[in-house]
């Protein structure tokens, strides 16, 4: 499995924990088969870089508001 993100930040944080949280979504799995299904998750991609791999326009993407921006910063897409 190749879990595609917005960004490497979300990219690392889902490698990171993707150990612990096995046991919360797979809770039907006993601990065999949760270390068997960890060994197929390869990694992650950014959409802008299946974008650029495969030549499609940028026009793809999808611009994203963020929900609640700090104080003194305006709400805009990434």
């Amino acid at each position: 499995m190749i879990l595609a993100v917005e960004s490497d930040a979300e990219g690392r944080k889902a490698l990171d924990g993707a150990d612990e949280t096995l046991a919360g979504s797979y809770p039907h799995l006993d601990d065999t088969q949760r270390d068997q299904l960890s060994k197929h998750f390869l990694g992650y991609v950014t959409w802008r870089g299946i974008v650029h791999e495969f030549g499609l326009p940028e026009s793809c993407l999808i611009e994203r508001v963020s929900a609640s921006p700090t104080p003194g910063e305006s709400a805009s897409p990434r």
